[in-house]
């Protein structure tokens, strides 16, 4: 099953990740344990596909995948995208059907978080700033943010 960053996005946009403790940036982190494929998976489990087709199996994340990527996808539903939605705000789309469960969280700002949080690490650590601890960083990053 393919990971691409529509559905990537989706899981990032709506607090899938975030829910589940697997906020990560788009790429190979998508299939190591934990990340977005395996979430497929759990979602997969919760629905039984052969409501939809009898032929299906009845957990089936390809099938999951691909609503997902049919809600977002231009030449799907067009609905959660970055054509529809600013990548650096929430989502506004109040007609959207998952619009009150979905936690409309913003793409670039919580990857530029998780980029300055990273280069600080890697800076502090090679600086040898053995005094600094990650929640040192955070409070920088939040500084940083405000």
């Amino acid at each position: 099953m393919a990971v691409d960053t529509l559905v990537h996005n989706f899981l990032h946009r709506t607090g899938i990740l975030r829910r589940l403790c697997a906020d990560h940036p788009y790429g190979d982190r998508c299939y190591r344990p934990g990340g977005c494929a395996g979430i497929l998976g759990l979602l997969a489990a919760d629905i039984d596909a052969r409501e939809f087709n009898p032929a299906f199996p009845a957990t089936f994340p390809r099938f999951v995948q691909s609503a997902i990527w049919r809600y977002c996808a231009e030449n799907g539903l067009d609905v959660c995208n970055g054509n529809r939605i600013d990548d650096d705000a929430r989502c506004d789309n109040a007609h959207c059907q998952l619009f009150r469960r979905c936690d409309r969280i913003a793409l670039r700002i919580e990857h530029e978080k998780d980029y300055i949080f990273q280069y600080l690490k890697y800076v502090l650590i090679n600086l040898k700033y053995v005094s600094i601890t990650i929640i040192d960083c955070n409070n920088v990053i939040m500084q940083l943010i405000v």
